[in-house]
């Protein structure tokens, strides 16, 4: 016959171990859980913001290209949606530049100055004024946008300069252009169309 005087306590000592195992195990997956959910929720908070972008982006050039008004208008507008978000909206006057660090010798940069969704979109522009550092020659060629496809290659200019170069492009104000940059013979830096 066992003797049971022996061993008393070992039960509860295996109980209390077991027990202190499994709330652990719970604490963590509830730890788990609830950091998921948070990520979670922050997903999709940052995906209504990303929806909410895009729609006033869209709204922005809607109005810009199809009823024609004039986007300083449009400058200072908010809102808000059904989903909470809120927007608001600031146009810039300023000008737009393009700076390519370095463009690799017989490598080309392109600049569209038109809207492929815009029958006439005339870029409006009298001349590009181009800058840049170091490079001999720059290549400046162009496609000619009609409003439904572009024309062939045409080549505006090139320009020969050992450095600290300016230049700057003619083009007729009702046309509108793709503009491909090209550093040819040696590679162009800091190129700022």
């Amino acid at each position: 016959m066992p003797n049971y005087k022996n061993q008393s306590g070992v039960l509860l000592l295996l109980a209390l171990v077991m027990t202190t195992v499994v709330l652990s195990g719970a604490l963590i997956l509830a730890t788990l859980i609830i950091r998921e959910s948070r990520v979670s929720q922050i997903s999709d908070k940052g995906q209504i913001a990303l929806y909410a972008t895009e729609s006033i982006a869209e709204d922005t050039i809607y109005e810009i290209l199809q009823n024609g008004t004039d986007p300083i208008t449009l400058d200072g507008s908010s809102g808000s949606f059904s989903t909470g978000a809120t927007w608001s909206r600031e146009v810039s006057t300023e000008t737009n530049e393009f700076i390519y660090d370095y463009i690799p010798s017989d490598r080309s940069e392109v600049v569209n100055l038109y809207h492929k969704d815009k029958d006439n979109s005339q870029a409006e522009l009298t001349s590009v004024d181009l800058n840049w550092s170091s490079g001999t020659l720059l290549q400046v060629d162009a496609y000619i946008w009609d409003g439904a496809a572009l024309s062939d290659l045409t080549s505006l200019q090139t320009f020969s300069c050992s450095g600290g170069c300016t230049a700057s492009v003619p083009l007729d104000p009702t046309k509108a252009y793709s503009l491909i940059f090209t550093a040819a013979g040696s590679a162009v830096s800091k190129a700022e169309p």
